[in-house]
């Protein structure tokens, strides 16, 4: 059984071409940042959580959803992409609903101020998902904690 994943149905983009709605992200090197496009700047989960927060040792005070332009977004990324979601519900028959550009942007403008950034369980990913599907879904959580090598190491 294959799992679903959303990185067959990413495509690079220009800027110009992006449309209010998109789903969009840019490599960070090790994991992609994901946000949603308004049509004039972006609106995602950002702060750069310190290790103590990502342990969970410390609460999360630098991390929350937020308004930015796409340059301040791309942070010096020389491209973005966007998910694909109709092609991704045609291929996989899948039954997600899926909000109008619209309805996704103001899904992800009343978000704004709020917290709560989880890297497992409310990362940005999870959060530009819900925006236009209504579920909360992290491939790259889903697909890094199955990666995992068993070794068979004995502790």
């Amino acid at each position: 059984m294959k799992l679903f994943s959303f990185s067959d149905f990413k495509h690079d983009v220009s800027d110009s071409s992006l449309k209010m709605g998109d789903v969009i992200g840019v490599n960070r090197g090790f994991y992609d940042h994901y946000c949603i496009y308004t049509g004039r700047e972006v609106v995602h989960f950002s702060g750069e959580p310190g290790l103590m927060e990502i342990l969970k040792l410390k609460p999360t005070t630098s991390t929350w959803i937020r308004r930015n332009s796409l340059g301040e977004f791309k942070n010096g990324a020389n491209s973005v992409f966007i998910i694909d979601f109709e092609r991704y519900c045609r291929m996989k028959n899948t039954s997600f609903h899926i909000y109008s550009p619209g309805e996704t942007v103001v899904r992800a403008v009343r978000q704004i101020g709020k917290s709560g950034y989880d890297a497992v369980f409310h990362n940005c990913e999870h959060f530009a998902i819900w925006c236009k599907t209504g579920r909360k879904i992290s491939t790259q959580v889903l697909f890094g904690l199955l990666s995992r090598e068993d070794n068979n190491t004995t502790f």
